[in-house]
Order: structure tokens, then C-alpha cells, then sequence
């Protein structure tokens, strides 16, 4: 399965949406239904995933609108063949991710009574009911839900990579000296990728090895951020630490252009 930010005009995106609103019509009254066309869809403030299947044919999606100190969900739908696999969960995971980057810490969202599924996802993933927002009137038939982001999307990454353990009781093998294990084994497992190549640069690679050096990147990122997480050590302000240190140890004007070790010079 892989998610991506998508246009939504593309026909199997369109037959997509083109469920979600008969499902939609099945259940509430036309009046009660606050659905973004693919105009307002298309709009530069509203990002747009969808999940593919192994065939690349569209099985979910959902919107984020960028809102002034906010981000709304929108058009979250699952096809009924795909759920229970997690997709929907991982369309708000993209969703979150991506409004945590774009500086929007409150994602909120509003649903309807007769989806208990939907109710129950987004009360697993933190949301709680809230009043009605940007402009929606007090329907009885909706239910207002928000979240708060944590003020980064490391911290957000962080969370999850908790919570993946903790379902599957992994918690227990994921002492530092495994995971930096794991850490060095991805790294090398990514170095493959450029083994033999003349510089690996993008046009290098065909898109079998563009997909395994993505998802060896996504793995590095994962075990680094848990083994961070273990040794409680803030990779934000370690990182810039470092930076800091490597900027005294290599001042532009003495090394610009010159490779060699700071010990070197």
C-alpha cells in the first residue's frame, strides 16, 4: 500500500469520491452533507492523498484544507474491500504528518452520527468531540472532532513509532543495542541500492530501486527516531548542536570546496 499527495482529478480518483457521496446520500439528508467538490478539492490550500494498491488502483483518500491556524480533514473514504488493513489509519497519519510541517498543530473534522467506524478511528487516533468550527452549523446529524499536534513532526513521528511497537508488543526487543543494530543494518541495506553505480544520482536509478531507496530511507528515519526516543535524546537540538560544532570545526572561508578532515587543514 502506498500513500501519496495526488491530484483528485484523475477518473479513478473521481469514481472514488464518486462512492464516498453515494455512501454519504445513503445515510444523511443532502442539507446535512458539507462535501468539498473537486473545484474546492483542486484549491492550492487543500492537500490531497490517496492510497494505492500493490496494482496502483485507488482504494482511499482524504483532504486537508489549510486553515488559518488550523487544518480541516475532508473526503476521508476507504473502499469496503480495503478496509481493515490499516488504510485509513495510515491516510491520517500521511494527513497529520503533513499538517505538522505546514506549521498547523489542530486538525479538525466533522463526521456524521450514523459512521461508528469513522467515530471509532478518530477516538483511537486522539480525536475528541468539539463544537461546531469555521463557519458549520450546529447539525444534529454531525459530530465536531479535534486533535492537538505536537509542535513538530519529529515529535509526531515519535508517537507513532510508540504506538506501532506497543500494538504488537515489540516494545520488549527494542533495547538501544538492538536497535542501533537495526539502524546500522538499514543503512547498509540502503547503500545497495548504490552499489556500482557511477554517482548514484536520481537518473540513475529505475523506479524498483527509487521505491527500495525510499522505503530504506523511511527505515533508517523509523530506528533512528526510536533508538533517539530510548536514549532520551532530542534529535532536533542534537541536530543543531552538531551543526553548530561543525561549523567551528570547518568555517566556509577556510574550506570551501576543499573535502578534507577538519584535523587536516
Amino acid at each position: 500500500m502506498q500513500i501519496a499527495f495526488e491530484s483528485p482529478r484523475q477518473q479513478d480518483v473521481v469514481d472514488l469520491l464518486s462512492e464516498l457521496d453515494n455512501y454519504l446520500s445513503s445515510l444523511y439528508p443532502q442539507e446535512s452533507i458539507f462535501a468539498l467538490d473537486m473545484d474546492a478539492l483542486a484549491r492550492p490550500e487543500v492537500l490531497f492523498a490517496v492510497a494505492r494498491d500493490a496494482q496502483g488502483a485507488a482504494v482511499g483518500c482524504g483532504a486537508m484544507v489549510l486553515a488559518a491556524g488550523y487544518a480541516e480533514l475532508k473526503r476521508m473514504y476507504v473502499r469496503p474491500a480495503a478496509r481493515g488493513q490499516g488504510v485509513a489509519r495510515r491516510l491520517l497519519d500521511a494527513l497529520e504528518m503533513a499538517a505538522a510541517a505546514r506549521g498547523r498543530h489542530i486538525l479538525a473534522l466533522e463526521t456524521g452520527i450514523s459512521q461508528p467506524e469513522a467515530l471509532g478511528l478518530y477516538e483511537r487516533q486522539g480525536y475528541q468531540r468539539c463544537g461546531p468550527f469555521g463557519g458549520y452549523p450546529d447539525d444534529p446529524l454531525s459530530v465536531f472532532m479535534q486533535k492537538e499536534l505536537p509542535a513538530d513532526a519529529l515529535t509526531l513521528l515519535r508517537g507513532r513509532t510508540r504506538a506501532f511497537a506497543r500494538e504488537r508488543d515489540w516494545e520488549q526487543f527494542h533495547t538501544p543495542k538492538n536497535l542501533a543494530m537495526a539502524l546500522t543494518v538499514e543503512a547498509a541495506e540502503l547503500a545497495e541500492h548504490f552499489q556500482w553505480l557511477h554517482t548514484g544520482a536520481p537518473g540513475e536509478l529505475d523506479e524498483a530501486a527509487r521505491e527500495g531507496v525510499r522505503h530504506e530511507l523511511a527505515d533508517v528515519l523509523l530506528y533512528l527516531v526510536q533508538l533517539a526516543d530510548k536514549l532520551d535524546v532530542d534529535l532536533r537540538a542534537a541536530a543543531l548542536e552538531k551543526m553548530g560544532l561543525n561549523a567551528a570545526k570547518y568555517p566556509a572561508a577556510k574550506v570551501r570546496g576543499d573535502a578534507r578532515k577538519y584535523d587536516r587543514y
